[in-house]
């Protein structure tokens, strides 16, 4: 078992990596391999945070440990690309971008935050789907005290959360802090749960040698039905 986390750990780092490819300038950008790699790669990395969800002591201490493992992260790298703007808006005699800056973030925090250091939405966003997803797990506990009605209703609460969050971006209705894509997430989020929870998937069986064969089926259908995801 330890060895498919170490593999599942490397998936991470592989969607890491598709993150970076995306924000550099580079051929790909300019293709539809892009726009499949777009289709899957965020939804991927959601899976995979998903089967790493863990309860811890309650939802306080739960919160804590993501604030220290994705908030604190946030804020420190943000700050650090706050500073690099500022010298090098400093260097080449911009300073009034500097104050610009300042008060435009008051106004608009998402977009200002964006054009600073694109990539860390996804910290943000992680925190919250982390967040939305236990407390639908206390919810459905309080609603139910059977385990099939429980499990029943925690995929119909993320599944219908989905949806609202994906018709939320299809009518371009934004909420604040990219909380209408947390939304969107829980879904694939919850998938990794289940798997995790309630299948041997992750164990090593008979049937993982035909996972090179369900890659390249699963990729032609990807490839064929992508769209651009913003």
């Amino acid at each position: 078992m330890r060895q498919r986390i170490d593999y599942i750990d490397l998936a991470k780092g592989f969607c890491i990596l598709l993150v970076i490819l995306h924000h550099i300038k580079n051929p790909i950008n300019q293709t539809d391999v892009d726009r499949v790699l777009t289709c899957f790669r965020m939804p991927l990395y959601f899976f995979l945070s998903g089967l790493f969800f863990k309860r811890y002591t309650g939802f306080i201490n739960f919160t804590i440990r993501k604030i220290n493992k994705l908030l604190v992260p946030f804020f420190f790298f943000m700050a650090i690309s706050c500073i690099i703007y500022f010298i090098g808006w400093a260097i080449m005699g911009h300073s009034n971008y500097i104050l610009q800056f300042s008060q435009n973030i008051t106004k608009d925090l998402q977009n200002d935050l964006l054009y600073i250091n694109i990539p860390l939405w996804f910290l943000i966003s992680l925190f919250e789907t982390s967040l939305i997803f236990y407390l639908i797990s206390i919810i459905c506990n309080k609603l139910s005290t059977r385990v099939r009605a429980r499990k029943v209703l925690m995929a119909m609460m993320c599944f219908s959360i989905g949806i609202i969050g994906y018709e939320l971006g299809i009518h371009k209705i934004n909420i604040p802090l990219w909380i209408d894509t947390s939304m969107t997430a829980i879904p694939f989020f919850y998938t990794g749960y289940f798997i995790k929870n309630e299948t041997d998937f992750l164990l090593p069986n008979r049937f993982d040698k035909y996972i090179p064969f369900l890659l390249a089926f699963f990729g032609s259908i990807t490839y064929f039905l992508a769209d651009f995801i913003d």
